[in-house]
């Protein structure tokens, strides 16, 4: 067959060309995007110039969460791009599917119809939205089909950050230094597309929030409605979230939500000064309160504990083997404990963690997990209305918050804002009529 020659209609931005440039020689990319700069236009093209770069006889796809989502965004712009080759290409509307020269297959499908996609074997794979596509669709179903091609295969996962906990940024943090990997994160004032004057407006009009995430491509921006990601915002604003050493002088503090169904999340701080810092933030799933205790000490072999705040449900003694959350933590917590005697409010607590906020700052690495939860939590809708309810929606992040408000209803209780800003020290160590004598913590 005689060669091809046609001019695409295709003329790449600075950060298109960019990206094009740093896929070239990479096996997996990753583009996290703002809204509207083209990222959809940029795929396109990188998966035409991939199937007519592969075998004959092969077959890629673009893969949506839906496939009403790529015939409707996807569809009509590849046969848009490819209409000055429309005589040497088929256009399968049944199928979704355009064939190239050399019968090089281009298939848009839909997450959603995962057994049909079960014996399939792609060469290159455009995924968009990752974030809206399950994990065990993505291994069980999709990776599967790259097995024929092994390390000549190619996947390319773009899209706009999700709120909450994001599989794409997580996937960008993983990755970002793979030498195997192309990865940019391209922001609307980086893209080059819009006026500051635009982005003024579009900020004034979505929100803080939604343009920090959907715009900025901000991992912790909150939720519209988040239950506190405003005063975490604004401590990000304030520069408290930030590096700094563990104050090897200073007791650590825990406060716990625990994992019965779900995970068990963990809060670490230490009161110094007039500041509740916090220095990391664990969460473990499928573990047992014991065996969470002897990781977590093991993490930090040389610390001496303060106490550990714990929710009432610490009381509940397992039918099995009639052993409380209480009673592992008076066998194996060296710093003491306190249980609530019932469920703390959660007008009470979240009224303490908005009182307190201003005085808490965060190591930003320890903590980042947390933070993204924190910004994440929210408020339950009304499902006809939309409006937002006082219930806080029981989820991966509720978890995070729960034991974050635990701990500083505690902290309130003992050192009241309002009274007191700055904690009692003595000798470099904490004192509280309500708790043990506290022995300071060392990290190696």
């Amino acid at each position: 067959m005689p060669a091809i020659t046609c001019q695409l209609p295709y003329k790449p931005r600075r950060w298109q060309s960019k990206a094009h440039k740093g896929l070239l020689e990479a096996h997996r990319g990753l583009l996290i995007c703002s809204r509207q700069i083209g990222k959809t236009w940029a795929a396109r093209c990188e998966l035409v110039e991939r199937s007519m770069q592969g075998p004959p006889n092969s077959d890629c796809c673009y893969l949506a969460p839906a496939q009403t989502q790529a015939r409707k965004i996807f569809w009509p712009h590849l046969k848009e791009y490819l209409r000055p080759m429309a005589e040497f290409v088929e256009f399968r509307e049944t199928e979704l599917c355009a064939v190239l020269p050399g019968n090089r297959r281009i298939y848009l499908l839909g997450a959603e119809s995962g057994e049909n996609i079960r014996g399939s074997s792609f060469h290159t794979i455009i995924c968009d939205e990752r974030d809206s596509i399950s994990d065990l669709f993505w291994r069980e179903v999709m990776l599967p089909t790259l097995n024929a091609y092994q390390d000549d295969s190619f996947v390319l996962y773009i899209g706009t950050l999700s709120g909450g906990d994001s599989t794409l940024w997580r996937m960008y943090k993983e990755n970002k230094d793979h030498p195997d990997w192309y990865c940019s994160v391209v922001t609307a004032e980086e893209s080059g597309v819009f006026s500051d004057e635009w982005l003024a407006e579009q900020r004034a009009v979505m929100g803080e929030g939604p343009y920090l995430r959907e715009m900025m491509c901000d991992p912790v921006a909150p939720v519209e409605n988040s239950v506190i990601g405003r005063e975490v915002a604004d401590a990000e604003r304030e520069g408290r979230i930030m590096s700094y050493p563990a104050r090897n002088e200073v007791p650590v503090l825990s406060s716990w939500d625990l994992g019965i169904r779900d995970a068990t999340s963990v809060w670490l701080y230490q009161l110094h000064g007039r500041w509740i810092e916090y220095i990391a933030y664990r969460e473990y799933t499928e573990m047992g309160v014991a065996d969470v205790v002897r990781e977590l000490l093991q993490e930090f072999p040389r610390a001496t504990w303060g106490e550990a705040t714990l929710p009432h449900d610490a009381k509940n003694r397992g039918k099995e083997f009639g052993t409380s959350v209480e009673d592992i933590f008076a066998d194996s917590w060296p710093g003491g404990y306190h249980v609530f005697q019932s469920a703390p409010n959660p007008i009470s607590t979240l009224q303490a963690v908005r009182t307190n906020m201003p005085r808490c700052r965060f190591e930003e690495q320890g903590c980042e997990m947390g933070i993204m939860r924190l910004k994440s939590a929210s408020f339950v809708l009304t499902p006809k209305t939309g409006a937002v309810t006082d219930n806080i929606l029981h989820d991966d992040n509720s978890h995070a918050l729960d034991a974050f408000r635990y701990g500083l209803w505690r902290v309130e209780s003992l050192h009241p804002r309002s009274s007191e800003d700055a904690f009692p020290h003595i000798a470099g160590r904490h004192v509280s009529s309500d708790y043990d004598e506290l022995q300071s913590r060392y990290f190696e």
